[in-house]
């Protein structure tokens, strides 16, 4: 019935007791805009109370040790974080496409550690025509690689590709110094906000492998 207490449901749907989730959060959209106290007429001011924001994030699940064990108890490590949002009351959350493999696509919530490796990717592709085409095919290459890995969870190969693709990024900076190039200026710029972005990722995924 309307405005009564619904039952919970289960919605990161984990598919195993591997990870866990923590810190989940929901918020509502914010209230209505005024000028002495009127709401402004402006549609995008007006609180639409359909609307609310979920995210979670997701963390290891090591077991609890018992007894007189001599093992060292592991505690659980961060992983990823999620986000969603209803238009509809919580009666359906949006969702978006997951590369899976070439021949399945999933929908699901977005994936915040994706979005970010994702800008990555974006920051490489913008730099193509600042690079010879060797160049920029193994930095794509490699930047490929790194995605593919960390959407699988597998965070010591992604930290290799990504010191790959740092390499190559370096090679590619040092090499195109010495070119005689009007756009010189702006893809050496580019160049060296992909290295910042892949230091950054390399440095998160070292922290989430224990410093391995």
């Amino acid at each position: 019935a309307a405005g009564a207490f619904e039952e919970a449901r289960n919605l990161s749907q984990l598919p195993n007791n591997k990870s866990s989730v923590i810190e989940p959060r929901i918020v509502g959209a914010p209230g209505t805009i005024k000028v002495d106290g009127v709401w402004t007429g402006i549609a995008e001011d007006k609180q639409n109370k359909n609307v609310f924001y979920v995210s979670y994030g997701t963390s290891t699940n090591p077991p609890i040790l018992h007894g007189d064990s001599e093992e060292v108890q592991e505690y659980p490590a961060p992983l990823n974080l999620f986000y969603s949002f209803s238009q509809d009351r919580g009666e359906s959350f949006v969702e978006v496409e997951w590369d899976v493999n070439p021949d399945q696509n999933l929908l699901r919530w977005v994936q915040l550690g994706r979005f970010k490796l994702d800008l990555l990717i974006q920051a490489v592709d913008a730099s193509e025509l600042a690079l010879s085409r060797r160049d920029f095919k193994k930095i794509k290459k490699q930047a490929d690689q790194a995605l593919f890995k960390y959407n699988h969870s597998d965070w010591q190969r992604a930290v290799t590709h990504l010191n790959n693709l740092e390499k190559e990024v370096l090679k590619a900076i040092y090499d195109f110094s010495k070119t005689d190039n009007n756009d010189q200026g702006e893809a050496l710029e580019r160049l060296g906000s992909i290295r910042f972005i892949i230091e950054q990722k390399i440095t998160l995924l070292e922290a989430r492998l224990g410093g391995g």
